[in-house]
């Protein structure tokens, strides 16, 4: 199984698990309540941000426009310590 981030053992079937049995429908859940990466290192929150996104877009039918939403949010809530 693929490694979300090198120095956490965050799996990118966990992106999906919590899309698909969890109901996750923002990036910015995934990466602060579900796995939560965003409240441990942000920094490395914004490396897998981008990643993050394709696989919830894949998942989730997001078009252009909703993954630099998502992106821009994430973001936004990560440089303002969430």
């Amino acid at each position: 199984a693929a490694l979300l981030a090198d120095d956490f053992p965050c799996l990118e079937a966990e992106v999906l698990y919590a899309c698909r049995c969890e109901l996750a429908q923002r990036a910015l859940d995934v990466l602060a309540r579900r796995l939560p990466l965003a409240l441990l290192d942000s920094r490395v929150a914004r490396q897998v941000g981008a990643r993050v996104v394709e696989l919830m877009a894949a998942e989730l039918g997001w078009d252009q426009l909703r993954r630099d939403e998502e992106l821009r949010l994430l973001e936004m809530r990560l440089s303002a310590g969430l």
